[in-house]
């Protein structure tokens, strides 16, 4: 065999090696993750706006769009009935502490980066945007990492995949 073309082979061989590595990487992604905790990535400690034990989903679908809804456990009710009838402090609170996400997103495997971009959110000023968000997937547990939320310090997000 001649030497370029023993090339050309070991080259598309180790091409298909990484395209595999990297299509499993995304289909690994693709599922229902239930939010297990957001702490404060420099401390380690519960972030304090979503409290211990927030509650959220989630959702990767096989054809890149996603879904993500994300909530603190411990909010009040509203003192009246039916989703309108609130007090102003009440739907400033619900706003507070509740944020959903739609839109697409595609993995870069190899950056171990997932982009999420936004077509719809409880927060409007997303909406058209694009956000890179680092992860770390390992044993049914994803981690996503978020550097600069609203002013805050830096958070991770851990998702235990549903079952």
């Amino acid at each position: 065999m001649h030497p370029l073309a023993a090339r050309c082979l070991a080259s598309l061989a180790t091409l298909t090696v990484i395209s595999s590595q990297l299509l499993a990487q995304t289909s690994e992604l693709t599922g229902t993750w239930r939010l297990k905790s957001i702490t404060d990535t420099n401390t380690g400690e519960d972030d304090k706006l979503w409290g211990p034990a927030p509650k959220g989903l989630l959702i990767l679908d096989g054809n890149g769009f996603f879904s993500q809804h994300q909530m603190r456990a411990d909010r009040p009710k509203y003192a009246a009935p039916g989703r309108l009838g609130g007090s102003s402090e009440d739907h400033k609170r619900a706003a507070e502490q509740t944020l959903s996400y739609f839109g697409t997103y595609k993995v870069d495997a190899a950056r171990k980066v997932i982009a999420f971009t936004y077509e719809g959110s409880s927060w409007p000023n997303v909406e058209g945007t694009t956000a890179q968000r680092e992860f770390i997937l390992s044993e049914g547990e994803l981690k996503t990492l978020n550097p600069a939320p609203a002013g805050s310090p830096p958070i991770t997000l851990t998702w235990m995949r549903a079952r």
